[in-house]
């Protein structure tokens, strides 16, 4: 029995990481790349936007990314960032992810003021590598009052850290369904599907064993105890 019952453990952990490998593989497949991102900031509620610097992803599956900026902050600019500084305002930033549409976020403008600059920004994507969102953050996050030179206000000392979410698979007969009806009307236009059943439904197949097995290894447990 406790042969019986390891061996079905085996069986799921196998199971289980075969189902991580192919998400993952599914995932690093769709997301590796690299991308050039327009990153834009405004000082102020209701201020122009206008644009700060470049981010560079350089590799989604390693989480590789840095930001250039391509000239110095002006004199008028590093203005308006003392002015909402001391005036409790909000510094903002926003990168366009469509025509029109922007995913965007904010800070205390003393929080960047004080810091010299040196903030940390976080993008956050989804599977297709699309950004769902924005964070934004500087030391230090509560402001102290701290009066840095204008000659430290120049350059931009960002740091990109990147994360995304990854959607395991699950069992769907509403899309399993729907697959089955659409290779149907393929077959009957003249289109095949080559490959194997497993292969086309392993993500079906695969959590039903899991839930074969558990219930199999419980009736023998129960059927021993009695």
């Amino acid at each position: 029995m406790a042969a019986s019952v390891k061996l079905y453990i085996l069986c799921i952990n196998f199971c289980i990481s075969f189902c991580a490998l192919c998400a993952a593989s599914e995932f690093v497949s769709e997301f590796e790349g690299s991308a050039s991102l327009s990153l834009e900031h405004a000082f102020g509620v209701g201020e122009e936007f206008t644009h700060r610097g470049t981010i560079m992803v350089k590799s989604l599956k390693a989480g590789l990314a840095s930001f250039t900026q391509e000239k110095p902050l002006s004199t008028a600019d590093i203005e308006k960032l003392r002015y909402t500084a001391e005036n409790g305002g909000l510094y903002r930033i926003r990168v366009p992810v469509k025509s029109g549409q922007y995913v965007s976020t904010f800070m205390k403008a003393c929080s960047l003021y004080e810091s010299a600059l040196s903030d940390i920004l976080r993008l956050h994507m989804d599977q297709s590598g699309a950004i769902v969102s924005l964070f934004l953050t500087a030391t230090p996050a509560v402001c102290e009052g701290v009066e840095p030179y204008d000659s430290e206000l120049a350059n931009f000392n960002t740091t990109v850290e990147i994360s995304h979410t990854v959607v395991g698979p699950s069992p769907d007969a509403a899309t399993f369904l729907q697959r089955l009806a659409k290779e149907k009307e393929q077959k009957a236009d003249g289109e095949q599907d080559t490959r194997s059943f497993f292969a086309k439904y392993w993500m079906y197949i695969v959590p039903v064993v899991i839930f074969m097995m558990i219930s199999s290894a419980s009736d023998q447990g129960g059927g021993a105890a009695r």
